[in-house]
């Protein structure tokens, strides 16, 4: 139909085309127009295939860094990992000791409190003068 937009919508009922498309009077935006100068780059709106032979892109230039930061920046992380391995299991082992002065400490707590009840029981049976 005629009075149809491109996707098949009454004018001014499309929300694809009302959002697209700018409203009346309004300044393009930068990406608008360059946007449009590159769908569009020829002022009759045909673009015309290209004649003679296929001209291809140069190798892009090589942006990554260097392998050796890469072997730098793995060997700093291996490095990294071994320390907080080696942190962890010292904590772990500090939490051990801990726990191991504890239980030595209530062990003996009971074996002086055995040794002084033994003691107290001899003194109370021994015949008074």
């Amino acid at each position: 139909m005629a009075g149809e937009c491109i996707h098949g919508f009454a004018p001014g009922t499309c929300l694809i085309c009302q959002t697209l498309d700018p409203p009346k009077g309004a300044k393009p935006t930068k990406a608008a127009t360059r946007a449009a100068k590159i769908a569009d780059p020829r002022p009759g709106g045909q673009l015309e295939p290209q004649s003679g032979p296929r001209v291809v892109p140069k190798a892009a230039p090589r942006t990554g860094s260097p392998a050796v930061l890469k072997v730098i920046g793995v060997a700093v992380a291996v490095v990294i990992v071994i320390a907080l391995a080696w942190a962890a299991l010292h904590l772990v082992f500090a939490v051990l000791h801990i726990v191991e002065l504890i239980g030595v400490g209530i062990i003996a707590l009971y074996l002086g409190w055995v040794a002084g009840v033994h003691h107290g029981r001899k003194l109370a049976k021994a015949p008074r003068k």
